[in-house]
């Protein structure tokens, strides 16, 4: 943070009111002490689309996976914390890995329903958690009361709705069962609003949104 925050001074003061160049930015970067800032910045800030974090495998034995969604862009590393949600809810972490182009063998605990590739949302990354995930995440959802993996998966399930991976109906199912129990005021404002506009509302058909309104009330009053 000190290295950041150094070379954006010495950025704004040598640069204030004045043009400047991308490569004028990377420069006072390193002169406050950042490295190999050329092969972060063509991974991260020079190439485009994001990347997807997935499992494979079953408990105990899994593995977390890196894939493009725009082949031929440069390769990233992805250093997360793989998380593993049991049945009761509770969630642990497992292992601070870094994920890149060879896949990531893991032992999780027996008893895990559910991995969870970035369990504090530390990365830029689509998350999925492997086959018929969303099964699993809709019966660990409702008990998790750790806030980052919630929010985690909360991301999951919208990023799924919109590159068509997960039915509309089948979100606003898992939403309205999970975010009553959320203690959040933030959770619960963004993905009520979401549900409300856009699973019965945009991602719906006219004569459906009725009925998915009515779902969406009965969810507010619940959280109420």
């Amino acid at each position: 943070e000190q290295v950041f925050l150094e070379g954006l001074e010495t950025y704004f003061d040598r640069y204030g009111y004045a043009n400047a160049t991308f490569r004028d930015l990377l420069d006072c970067w390193s002169g406050a002490g950042a490295m190999e800032l050329d092969r972060w910045a063509a991974s991260w800030l020079r190439s485009t689309g994001m990347d997807t974090l997935d499992v494979s495998g079953v408990p105990p034995q899994v593995m977390i996976s890196r894939t493009s969604t725009q082949p031929g862009t440069a390769n990233r590393t992805h250093a997360v914390s793989v998380g593993a949600a049991d049945s009761a809810g509770r969630t642990t972490e497992v292992a601070a890995v870094r994920i890149g182009d060879v896949p990531e063998p893991l032992t999780v605990p027996a008893e895990t329903v559910l991995v969870i590739p970035d369990l504090y949302d530390a990365t830029w990354a689509k998350i999925r958690f492997g086959p018929d995930c969303w099964s699993k995440v809709a019966a660990v959802l409702p008990l998790v009361s750790a806030e980052p993996p919630s929010v985690v998966m909360y991301n999951a399930v919208r990023d799924a709705v919109r590159d068509a991976a997960l039915a509309p109906a089948a979100a606003l199912d898992l939403l309205c069962a999970a975010l009553p129990s959320s203690q959040s005021d933030v959770i619960l404002s963004s993905l009520g609003a979401f549900a409300a506009e856009q699973l019965a509302g945009a991602y719906c058909p006219v004569a459906d949104r009725h009925e998915r309104l009515a779902g969406v009330y009965q969810l507010a009053w619940q959280a109420m």
